[in-house]
């Protein structure tokens, strides 16, 4: 039971009306003292000590009224939210009654009646523990226009708790729209069975009489029988008579207008006997007009037409169901209707209509991701039934399906986000968007209803909470979708997660903010978010966030320079142990970060040139996420870096096949994370009338359709001219690097390279060498190994240049130094890039010495060229190469 709206027997929170009830009730008022006091001091001292009614520890009123206060609580005990109703009762015998009464509706279990735990006293009050239930009474429910169908399902619903009741020898005496609750998953209950009057037989001995106030004319004048209002002995049929009166209030309210809806006749004739003045002319029991109520003419006709259609089109000579009653409606429809408010027609034609406008391949992704979006509502909308069912079911605990229902909200936050995403986002940005679509959380986890390892927040946060774990699911989508003003959303919720003081949300929102300000490039300031991240999970309990938090702490810190680092800047990998430890302990539930743990040491091993380490690390990721069958494109380079550190050619290429499956069937073919994996993979295949086919197409679809990543498209361009360069097509390698176009302030070796490269093939010896020596120069000063590599390529051009301006010696010396710089990125050396690269310069050298031949050349120049020999056959397809090799091992 969340709250209790307003009406005519619960005054509202602050009203005079309820200060007088807080003032009968001495018990309650205490409590209310009590609470506020330990609020206090909880906020002065830092105490937490509850104040508790038995075991059950208060935490605000939410609602109170004529016959007590209804508090919500929590029971340590069973690890749930609970409500507690304070009953006044003044006479021994009325407690008794009440009593009674409650261990009557604990032993009712019925899933359209709200749950009773427990029952006791506390200083002259009875006290009734109830399941705590989030939604809105049907009063508040159907103040948006709804349909005929709907409302008598609902009320249906209701009618069922109150036929439950009567059958366990109760009855409700107070039905009102006010007193049923449309639960967040769909389900009616009755609740606030306060004013019942049960017809169980009390062997006590009681001389006092009954207060008529109570027992008989107690209750809502608007919706009581003739017989209650006269203060007469009451049956079952007061509830039938105020169900009715509550059931035509609703038909004639569901206009948008506001105007009186006319009730279809059949429906005004059952209500006209609900609420007939002399109770024997109602209906039998509830049960009977529950049956009416079930009996739609037109629907009944409709049915009789369909099966007379069907038998007459198929000659059968079988019936289908029962044309004399109704089938059963289907329970916990409501997630339906709920995620429909999200994947709207209009939002799915602002998504196709706006998705179009951005070129070939937004008009492409318009048609391909609009099944994904529909998918995913329907998978939300499942797991929202599954939930309520196994709660229905008793299969979930209250406390896990809270769990559910949260997960739940969270996951259409997210889903929100990456549609309002979608719908706006500019084309550069759209591949980013497509990312952050499948970054979704894994909404079938939803129903499962896994309880978290750290408490809940009080109650009077718990709203601020829910509402600002929402927003950080949409943040989170859009730090994902690369949104600009992610960050600053982030930024804002860190601070807002500060100030409610709660912990697992000031880990969750500084995790986050890290996580954006590592993908915006201030790696400083995300190592800081990070650190606070870290501290608030280990002091909340929330194990998952803690590792990884550290997990992107150990990532950020191995791909940033010694240089950069600053010099306060703990390093990450002395607490590894730890982490592990904890990663380890999360089994299932922790299998993202995990195997992001076990991926981000291997980066920050192999940062540090121990390749080793980076392998062993990098096989328990990839083992941990074949396990799992993670989806997260995240976890999709894992195979991609083992790759990096696997010596076996063969081996490289399955582990880059399976990232390039995965990706392309999550992505598509043609998104630029799809193209850098093909490209990668293409790299890999060492002959090159089989590699430069492949690496031209990805070329060209990084040039056609995302033109806004002139950075790819450089260095595709560039390795593919070393392809054609080093297979002799010294034609369509100048094409190559020709298309290579410098950003201005560009310092990317790329272009700079490219260029230097360019002018060696178009002959223009002296112009290259005049730019090529100082830039090989200030490259092999590089820090990053994929720098210096550059350096190699630049001395290559520069001892070719100096060859032909007749400068041998200069020439055989700058391609000893490319020899050299290659004998140190040993982080490369399983790589086909780095080989292709290493065979190239050998050759080269190889054929300078032979031509030059002083003593000692001539051997050199052999153990060269039978190094080379062996790359190159092993490649395939480089038979003139070899020839010329050949030549030179034959000469000496």
């Amino acid at each position: 039971m969340g709250s209790e709206d307003s009406t005519e027997s619960t005054p509202p929170h602050g009203s005079d009306a309820a200060d007088r009830v807080m003032g009968e009730a001495p018990a309650a008022d205490k409590l209310v003292r009590d609470v506020s006091r330990a609020k206090i001091e909880a906020q002065l001292f830092a105490t937490r000590e509850p104040v508790k009614l038995g075991r059950y520890h208060l935490l605000e009123v939410v609602g109170s009224g004529g016959m007590g206060v209804v508090w919500g609580a929590w029971d340590p005990e069973l690890d749930r939210r609970v409500a507690i109703k304070l009953v006044k009762a003044d006479r021994p015998a009325s407690r008794d009654r009440i009593l009674l009464e409650g261990q009557a509706l604990a032993k009712l279990s019925h899933p359209n009646v709200v749950a009773v735990h427990d029952v006791g006293l506390v200083e002259q009050q009875v006290y009734i523990v109830m399941e705590w239930v989030r939604g809105n009474n049907l009063r508040t429910y159907c103040k948006d226009p709804r349909r005929i169908a709907e409302l008598l399902w609902l009320y249906r619903a209701a009618g069922e708790g109150l036929s439950a009741a009567h059958r366990a020898g109760l009855v409700h005496r107070d039905f009102k729209p006010d007193n049923a609750v449309v639960g967040d998953d769909g389900r009616v209950r009755v609740l606030d069975f306060g004013l019942a009057r049960g017809e169980v037989q009390t062997s006590l001995e009681d001389d006092t009489p009954s207060d008529p106030a109570v027992t008989r004319g107690a209750g809502t004048p608007r919706y009581m029988a003739p017989e209650q209002a006269a203060g007469n002995e009451l049956t079952a049929a007061v509830d039938q008579f105020a169900f009715c009166v509550a059931l035509r209030e609703a038909l004639r309210g569901r206009n948008a207008d506001g105007k009186q809806a006319e009730v279809p006749r059949w429906i005004e004739a059952i209500l006209d006997r609900g609420t007939a003045h002399q109770s024997t002319k109602r209906f039998p029991s509830m049960d009977e007009l529950l049956r009416a109520l079930g009996r739609d003419p037109a629907k009944r006709w409709r049915r009789r037409l369909l099966v007379a259609s069907a038998l007459g089109a198929t000659g059968a000579a079988f019936a289908i169901g029962s044309l004399s009653s109704e089938p059963a409606l289907v329970p916990c429809i409501g997630g339906k209707a709920e995620i429909a408010g999200s994947w709207s027609t209009e939002v799915r034609g602002r998504i196709g209509s706006h998705l179009q406008t951005l070129g070939a391949y937004g008009a492409a992704e318009a048609i391909r991701i609009a099944p994904e979006l529909e998918r995913y509502a329907t998978r939300w909308a499942t797991t929202h039934r599954a939930a309520c069912l196994a709660h229905e079911q008793l299969e979930l605990t209250p406390q896990r399906y809270e769990h559910s229902l949260g997960c739940l909200a969270r996951s259409r936050a997210a889903y929100d986000g990456v549609l309002d995403v979608l719908a706006s986002v500019p084309a550069e940005r759209l591949p980013d968007g497509i990312v952050a679509l499948h970054g979704l959380p894994e909404v079938e986890r939803c129903a499962e209803g896994a309880a978290t390892t750290f408490s809940p927040p009080a109650a009077h946060v718990a709203q601020k909470v829910a509402r600002l774990d929402r927003e950080l699911e949409d943040a989170r989508m859009r730090a994902l979708a690369a949104d600009p003003a992610a960050r600053d959303s982030l930024s804002r919720l860190a601070v807002e997660s500060d100030l409610l003081q709660y912990a697992p949300s000031i880990a969750r929102a500084h995790l986050l903010l890290g996580f954006a300000l590592q993908r915006t490039g201030r790696t400083v300031l995300a190592f800081a978010e990070l650190e606070r991240a870290i501290s608030a999970a280990i002091e909340a309990g929330d194990d998952v966030t803690y590792v990884e938090a550290y997990a992107r702490q150990v990532y950020i810190y191995g791909i940033t320079p010694a240089h950069e680092r600053p010099q306060d800047l703990e390093p990450p990998l002395a607490s590894r142990r730890i982490a592990e430890l904890v990663a380890r302990r999360l089994q299932r539930g922790g299998a993202f970060v995990r195997a992001l743990l076990y991926n981000n040491l291997g980066v920050a091993y192999l940062a540090a040139a121990d390749e080793s380490a980076a392998r062993t690390w990098f096989e328990r990721a990839y083992k941990e996420w074949q396990s799992t069958r993670n989806d997260s494109l995240e976890l999709t380079v894992i195979p991609t870096n083992l790759a990096l550190v696997t010596p076996i050619p063969g081996e490289q290429r399955r582990l880059f096949d399976e990232a390039v499956s995965r990706v392309v069937e999550t992505l598509g073919r043609h998104h630029p994370v799809a193209l850098d994996y093909r490209f990668r993979a293409a790299m890999l295949i060492p002959a090159p009338v089989r590699a430069a086919p492949l690496v031209r197409e990805v070329c060209g679809e990084y040039r056609s359709l995302h033109p806004h990543l002139g950075m790819k498209f450089n260095r595709c361009s560039y390795e593919l001219a070393l392809i054609d360069e080093d297979h002799g097509d010294q034609d369509n390698a100048r094409v190559s690097l020709a298309a290579i176009a410098a950003p201005a302030g560009s310092q990317d070796p790329e272009p700079r390279v490219g260029r230097v490269r360019l002018l060696g093939l178009q002959g223009e010896y002296g112009a290259a060498l005049h730019e090529a020596e100082p830039l090989a120069g200030e490259l092999a000063r590089a820090n990053e190994w994929y720098v210096r590599i550059f350096a190699a390529d630049t001395l290559v051009v520069a001892a070719t240049s100096n060859h032909h301006l007749g400068h041998t010696a200069k020439a055989i010396d700058q391609l000893r130094e490319a020899l050299a710089i290659l004998s140190t990125l040993t982080v490369a050396k399983t790589q086909t890039f780095y080989q292709r690269r290493l065979a190239r310069t050998r050759a080269t050298l190889a054929k300078l010495l032979a031509r030059r031949g002083r003593p000692g050349d001539r051997g050199r120049a052999a153990e060269l060229a039978r190094d080379a020999i062996t790359w190159y056959r092993a490649a395939g397809d480089y038979a003139s190469v070899i020839a010329e090799l050949e030549a030179v091992t034959d000469s000496r």
